[in-house]
């Protein structure tokens, strides 16, 4: 077997290797048949056209057997402090698995990315992909953030029928919001980074780069921000955004949309966060709407599922150290 740097006209034949991916977000949940018309692997497209992208194939006698992609230097680096790498993806045949490929690919990836002085190398998997796990974990990653997806199904009757209330919208008490109005939520600002979870992160220059980014993606319209009010204070705020990668990969006929954040100011009751989830239900027609969740917000887990979202995937992001690492100051 040989490893080596992919070739630019094999390109296409590694991205329909991606199809392959049967326990991605795209693929593992059953009830996405119910909004989808097909599966397009567009995010592979996307990652391995990237110029930064570096990809190494496994061959033998001229027939790829597997490949890795990986970013070298992630654009987030400059403000974690750290030189961050990111496995994007890990693809090998289903005929040719459990014959150590997939580790000897990971190897070559980590042997690269050394030579690079990278500090700090991420990569998420299914939470229940046991073989993964081992490839990673015997390599020296390290669990940093398990997580959850949950859904909104459009389209799926049962969503309806168990929350009728849905239909009452409650636009009196919930309006868009102005960049003053949210300053007080930056406190509670939080994302499932696994970033944000590293001790080895210089986190606060991290988090303070996200919330200027944040607040510029609302400031040009990127994210759509709506807040609930009482006596016109914002007490609660949801940011949404289109999702047009899921969109072109799952073939939908409606709009995907995302949930980025869900704040909630100091004592608000969880009553009103949830009555807030329930109006994107009614605001935004689309085929699904998906939130990404830190599997320890049990609270926020259980509003979520109250407003009618179910659990659809759940993933884990590891981190490895090429070179040995240093503190936080």
């Amino acid at each position: 077997m040989e490893i080596r740097l992919a070739k630019p006209d094999e390109t296409n034949e590694l991205i329909e290797m991606c199809r392959w991916f049967t326990t991605s977000p795209f693929q593992f949940d059953d009830r996405l048949e119910g909004v989808s018309s097909g599966f397009e692997p567009i995010f592979a497209k996307n990652m391995l056209l990237s110029p930064s992208t570096i990809t190494y194939v496994a061959t033998e006698s001229q027939k790829i057997l597997g490949f890795i992609a990986f970013h070298p230097l992630s654009p987030i680096s400059e403000h974690a402090g750290k030189r961050i790498a990111n496995i994007l993806l890990l693809v090998v045949r289903p005929e040719n698995q459990n014959q150590g490929i997939g580790g000897s690919l990971v190897d070559r990836a980590l042997s690269h990315l050394s030579n690079l002085q990278v500090d700090i190398v991420t990569v998420g998997t299914d939470l229940y992909n046991i073989p993964a796990l081992q490839v990673y974990t015997s390599r020296g990653f390290y669990p940093r953030l398990v997580w959850h997806i949950f859904r909104y199904y459009d389209l799926l009757p049962k969503d309806k029928k168990e929350l009728p209330s849905q239909t009452t919208s409650l636009s009196a008490n919930i309006r868009p919001l102005s960049l003053n109005e949210i300053q007080p939520f930056e406190e509670s600002f939080s994302r499932p980074l696994s970033l944000l979870r590293d001790k080895y992160v210089h986190k606060s220059s991290l988090r303070k780069y996200l919330i200027e980014k944040w607040k510029s993606q609302i400031n040009q319209a990127k994210l759509f921000c709506l807040g609930y009010c009482i006596n016109d204070r914002p007490i609660a705020l949801i940011t949404i955004q289109q999702d047009t990668l899921s969109e072109q990969t799952l073939k939908t006929e409606k709009p995907v949309y995302r949930i980025l954040d869900v704040l909630t100011l100091p004592s608000t009751e969880l009553s009103i966060l949830r009555s807030l989830l329930q109006e994107m239900t009614v605001r935004f027609s689309a085929s699904l709407l998906e939130i990404w969740i830190d599997a320890t917000e049990n609270l926020l887990i259980q509003t979520i599922e109250d407003a009618g979202f179910r659990l659809a995937y759940s993933g884990i992001n590891l981190h490895a150290y090429p070179v040995p690492p240093t503190k936080e100051p």
